[in-house]
């Protein structure tokens, strides 16, 4: 709005110097109607401005409202995506199940917590912009309270989901510590009934060893008791908090107890197993070890007492003494076991006598060694209490000497800080002093103390420095007092002056305060009184004007500027003179210096408002004269309208016309305003469609105001009559049909602006699809450069050409649209209907054009495909040919009866293939789709040359050369006839004429066909040479495909010597299944090693359900009693088998016809030398030259 505001601006400074230059040429013309015209003009320049004003404010709030909204709205997007994320976040939390894990997403968490909480800012932010602008009553204040309550409560449910979860991880982190511990546990467990199953204590040489060894592990069991109950504590809190994990705990709590138990029990078992193993050489062993320590002990005590130096030396010596204290205490437990080892398993062994006299020997010796110790002790404490008397001594004399000087110090300080530094330094050092008395008291008791002589010298030192520190801080305090009494009186006195000179100075400046104080109100009354006057002499210029109008606009205007005027200076007038009094007596009540000055003021004051000085100041409302003025100017312009015309007298019949003219003037301009263009393109068409949606908004409120016509036209015809009740209606009639022509032509330049735009869009959419189409002929065409060698290369092309189609299907429904947009500009006789004809011609000629390309071309690919599965078929039926020949050639007739059997099972399986492949040499033999139309080509060529010479022979006849010419084309009539016949051996002939192009192919190298060979084929075709096969072999194949196969039991019962699994392709025909080493072998008709298929005649087929080994898995029960498994790879096609198992089952086996002799006739005769066999017939040598046309697979 930049640009506008400039515009704006300048059109103010523009219309200000207007209206001061015109204010400048009226002035003291007011008597000239020119003059009073041009000031009429400007104040029409005025009412003008004040309504663009008006506007402007309207359009500068509209958008202040919709620019908060549409900021309002990016911050809404930026808060819902942080949401957003948020929500995912807490939808996306698992619970770790390790410890590791689980304090890994707590504080993954806690880190997400606070990005929560920062952001909590930018939330609050959004949400307080959107409240302010709903109490600014904005336009979009229901879509904006509707988003915000939306994002309150999504932040409030994402706040409760984060401390759900938050919650939910502590707990998880609580159960995986407790899972943790009770795993570390139990691992610690597990170690160590290891260790206390160990049974390796049979020898008896490293017996005490083990003893002792498992006596510290029960003591470290004793020890650790302390964790299970710890783990214990811990699970039977987390139970009481947390319910919902109790059966867990307690699981893990009872295994614990119970490894636990078992443990100690295992302990105890192991300790009483080594001792009853083994009892008298833990005994003695015991005994020796005892004998050994007492001797050991008894050498230190004899040994002399060691020399104590100083305090340290006496503390560790005691420690020494109390460590060889605690072994006695524990020897003596051990003495009491062995004497009760004694009591109890003595009587069992030879020796007892001496091992009791022993034992008593012990017991004596143990007791005379506990006095000594106690002795020992003694000394050791007496001389820790001499050496500890001297240390604390000599710290009391250290921190004597460390606090003389400060007692002894002459310093007294020049100044009131240092002097008040030092009292308060001697304060703290008379304090220390008094609390280390206790301390000096205690190290002068030395009574009973040995070396008393020397205690007695240094207790008499340790006096007589304490006394001499005390005379010392006694000095100095006097010192100290002595130097503060010195300057008192000085003090006093300054003290006295400085405080008679501070209280003169609070005079004087609350003196010169309040003068301050007093001239700042008094210029402030000034000002506003000089304002007041100001303001009064304004106001009464204007109420005093003598202008009465000049029509009833002007009348009109008058009256409301006074009435402005009267309100304003009844209550702005009012309050700026009450405001005055009222400081001027505040004024006068504070005791002003010009007090009187400001009671004259107020008193012309009350002259100048029309009232006397002593009449109470708060009793009118408002300047009295200026209200009398601004009645009598009231009453004046009412004066005026009410003696001017007849025509003016009646203010709303006038102000009824005036509307009327002005909204039929805005009427047409409104009309005026539609444009002719309907635009060059879909864009401008659009855009104006737009810019006409917003204008017929505009031209809402202009209806409004017609509605609110006719309403006072309704209202004022019921009040009038006659020539005035005419000149209602007259202006009503002309406002209405104003209305109506700016109304249809609203309706006409809709209607034109929607065609255009469907115009548009129909060209649009007919470009784009004629692109389309002409992409999808290039692709069409594309193919025709590639030359498909195989099946596989023609069906692939099939498949892309399929895709095509799928394409162009899938665009079918935009071609409708497209018409049916068409069809309806031409239904609605659009302007532009010849070139929208033209258009969908060329979209109908062009869909044809492609959809003719699509069929020729897939024609061709049907027939190339077919002669390609033609050249397939006739390979490998050579390639079958091949092979068998060895086998009929052979001249092994078999040299026993089981080798002739052999032979003769074999041979039957050969003449079942050979039935089998007589239907594929038969389908061979018969024509192809490209022969047929070959043929009928050349059938088509005689028929049309016999049809010429027919009408030939008639002209001949017509000239009477008739019988001659006649007689050579009726010898012809045999041939055609033959070449038609597919039965005889012309039709072979034919046939073999008929594959030029088939030859042409093979000599290419390629099975390609050229497009330019007719592509029409006949509504019902003979089948190709390949399709009898195909359908031969959908007729009889039931299911094929790969199969698990596993001989599992021979037909005499036993179990098959091969029961390994084989991967075979199996097909499965009726009353037989044939097994293939795969799916190609399948297609050459050469069984698995040659074995022939299995008759299913009386066979029994079952699902094995409960086979462990394999999946899927179905047996196949012979008639014989063979058994043979077979597994697919899923349950779908386990289905499918076993419903064509079934029906190959029910069904007979297809046998080839013919009778048995028949059959035995293709056995191969004896070989026998003979001479060059005979040329072969014709009909072998078309089938040699058929298979011969195709080369071979290499």
């Amino acid at each position: 709005m930049t640009p506008c505001v400039k515009t704006l601006a300048t059109t103010r400074r523009i219309i200000t110097a207007v209206r001061d230059t015109g204010a400048q040429v009226t002035q003291g013309q007011e008597d000239d109607p020119q003059y009073q015209q041009l000031e009429q003009r400007l104040n029409g320049l005025d009412r003008g401005w004040y309504e663009l004003q008006k506007m402007w404010d309207s359009r500068k709030n509209f958008l202040d409202q919709g620019l908060g909204f549409q900021q309002f709205m990016r911050d809404c997007k930026a808060v819902e995506a942080i949401l957003n994320n948020q929500e995912y976040t807490l939808a996306h939390i698992d619970k770790p199940d390790t410890l590791a894990g689980a304090e890994k997403a707590l504080k993954k968490h806690e880190d997400f917590e606070s990005t929560m909480e920062a952001n909590e800012d930018k939330i609050d932010g959004t949400l307080q912009s959107g409240q302010r602008l709903v109490d600014s009553n904005n336009l979009y204040s229901g879509k904006i309270q509707d988003k915000m309550d939306s994002i309150k409560d999504r932040h409030s449910k994402n706040k409760s989901r984060a401390q759900e979860v938050s919650q939910k991880l502590r707990d998880n982190r609580d159960l995986q510590h407790f899972l943790q511990n009770t795993q570390d546990l139990t691992l610690w467990i597990n170690e160590k009934m290891l260790t206390a199953q160990d049974t390796s204590y049979d020898e008896a040489r490293n017996l005490h060893s083990k003893w002792l060894k498992h006596q510290a592990f029960m003591a470290e069991l004793a020890s650790n008791k302390g964790w299970l109950d710890k783990v214990d504590q811990q699970g039977q809190a987390l139970m009481e908090t947390k319910p919902e994990f109790e059966p867990i705990v307690k699981e893990r709590l009872a295994k614990l107890h119970e490894l636990w138990d078992k443990l100690e029990s295992t302990t105890q078992e192991k300790a009483r197993l080594l001792f009853d193993a083994n009892r008298s050489e833990l005994f003695d062993q015991s005994l020796a070890d005892m004998k050994k320590w007492l001797g050991e002990l008894q050498q230190q005590l004899q040994s002399g007492d060691e020399e104590v130096k100083d305090l340290t030396n006496a503390n560790i010596l005691l420690k020494k003494h109390q460590m060889t204290e605690n072994q006695v205490r524990d020897r003596a437990r051990e003495l009491e076991e062995l004497q009760e080892a004694v009591s109890k398993h003595g009587g069992a062994r030879e020796d007892q006598p001496e091992l009791e006299a022993e034992q008593q020997a012990l017991q004596r010796e143990f007791q005379q060694l506990l006095t000594p110790l106690d002795q020992r002790r003694g000394k050791l404490e007496a001389s820790k209490a001499v050496h500890q008397f001297y240390r604390d001594l000599a710290d009391e004399l250290l921190w004597i000497e460390e606090r003389m000087p400060l007692a002894m110090s002459q310093e007294h300080g020049h100044n009131l800080q240092t002097v008040q530094m030092l009292l308060k330094k001697n304060q703290t050092l008379q304090r220390e002093i008094e609390g280390h008395q206790p301390r000096v008291d205690e190290a002068a008791d030395a009574e009973g103390r040995p070396e008393a002589e020397r205690i007695t010298e240094q207790l008499e030192e340790l006096e007589k420095a304490w006394a001499w520190l005390q005379d010392e801080m006694a000095k100095r305090r006097e010192r100290l007092k002595g130097s503060n009494m010195a300057q008192h009186e000085e003090i006093i006195r300054r003290q006295g002056q400085v405080d008679k000179q501070y209280a003169g100075l609070r005079e004087l400046a609350e003196d010169r305060r309040k003068k301050l104080d007093h001239t700042y109100h008094h210029f402030l009354l000034n000002r506003e009184v000089e304002d007041l006057e100001h303001w009064i002499s304004e106001r009464d210029v204007v109420a005093s004007s003598q202008e009465m109008g000049q029509d009833l606009d002007h009348v009109m205007l008058l009256r409301d500027r006074f009435r402005e005027f009267a309100r304003e200076t009844g209550m702005v007038g009012q309050e700026r003179v009450d405001f005055v009094n009222l400081t001027i007596d505040e004024l006068i009540e504070a005791g002003h210096a010009e007090a009187c000055h400001h009671g004259g003021v107020e008193g012309q004051h009350q002259r100048e408002l029309g009232r006397p000085a002593g009449a109470d100041r708060h009793s009118h409302p408002a300047p009295h004269h200026l209200l009398r003025a601004a009645q009598v100017r009231t009453r004046s312009c009412q004066g005026t309208i009410a003696v001017g015309s007849p025509r003016l007298r009646s203010f709303p019949l006038l102000r009824y016309f005036d509307d009327g003219t002005e909204l039929v003037a805005q009427i047409h301009d409104k009309l005026k305003e539609l444009p002719d263009d309907v635009g060059e393109d879909f864009s401008k068409a659009e855009s104006f469609h737009r810019m006409h949606a917003a204008f017929e908004r505009d031209i809402t409120a202009l209806g409004k105001q017609v509605q609110q016509f006719q309403e006072t036209a309704s209202r004022l015809h019921a009040q009038y009559a006659g020539g005035r009740a005419e000149s209602i209606q007259a202006r009503e009639r002309e406002v209405v049909e104003a209305w109506k022509c700016l109304l249809d032509a609203c309706d006409g330049r809709r209607a034109q602006l929607v065609d255009t735009a469907d115009k548009f869009r129909f060209f649009t959419m007919v470009r784009d699809l004629m692109a389309w189409m002409e992409s999808i002929i290039q692709q069409i065409e594309a193919q025709e450069e590639e030359k498909p060698r195989d099946v596989s290369s023609v069906e692939l092309l099939q498949k892309y050409h399929q895709g095509i189609r799928s394409e162009i299907e899938a665009r079918g429904a935009k071609f409708t649209d497209c018409a049916d947009l068409g069809k309806a500009l031409l239904t609605r006789k659009h302007r532009d209907s010849a070139e929208i004809k033209e258009k969908l011609l060329q979209l109908n000629e062009k869909q044809e054009m492609m959809m003719l390309k699509w069929d020729d071309r897939w024609d061709w690919l049907r027939l190339l495909l077919e002669v390609c599965q033609f050249a397939r078929d006739a390979s490998v039926a050579e390639a079958w040919l091949i092979a068998q020949e060895p086998y009929v050639t052979s001249r092994d007739l078999g040299f026993t009866a089981d080798q002739v059997e052999k032979l003769l099972k074999r041979h039957e399986a050969f003449e079942k293939s050979t039935a089998a492949w007589e239907e594929r040499f038969s389908a061979l033999e018969r024509l192809t789709t490209l022969e047929l139309m070959e043929l009928r080509k050349q059938q088509q060529d005689i028929e049309d040359f016999l049809k010429q010479e027919q009408r030939s022979d008639s002209r001949r006849d017509d000239t009477g050369f008739g019988e001659e010419s006649s007689q050579p084309y009726t010898a012809e009539e045999p041939t055609v006839s033959a070449a038609v016949e597919p039965g005889t051996d012309a039709a072979d002939a034919t046939a073999a004429e008929s594959t030029l192009p088939i030859e042409s192919m093979k000599e290419s190298g390629s099975l390609e066909l050229e497009p330019s060979v007719s592509l029409a084929l006949p509504a019902e075709p003979e089948k190709a040479a390949t399709m009898p096969v195909e359908a031969s072999r959908a007729q009889t194949v039931l299911q094929e495909g790969p199969l698990g196969r596993k001989h599992d039991v021979e037909g005499s019962g036993k179990k098959s010597s091969n029961r390994s699994w084989n991967n075979l392709y199996c097909v499965l025909k009726p009353g037989q299944l044939s097994a293939y080493k795969d799916a190609k072998s399948f297609g050459h008709g050469a069984t698995y090693h040659g074995e022939e298929p299995l008759a299913l005649a009386g066979a029994h087929w079952e699902v094995l359900t409960n086979y462990k080994k394999k999946k899927h898995v179905f047996k196949l029960r012979l008639g014989d009693g063979s058994e043979y498994l077979f597994q697919c790879k899923d349950e779908e096609e386990l289905q499918r088998w076993s419903q064509a198992m079934h029906t190959a089952i029910q069904q007979p086996t297809a046998e080839p016809s013919g009778p048995p002799e028949a059959r035995a006739q293709t056995l191969p005769a004896p070989f026998t030398p003979s001479p060059p066999p005979p040329e072969p017939s014709s009909t072998k040598k078309d089938k040699e030259k058929k298979f011969g046309r195709f080369a071979k697979k290499k």
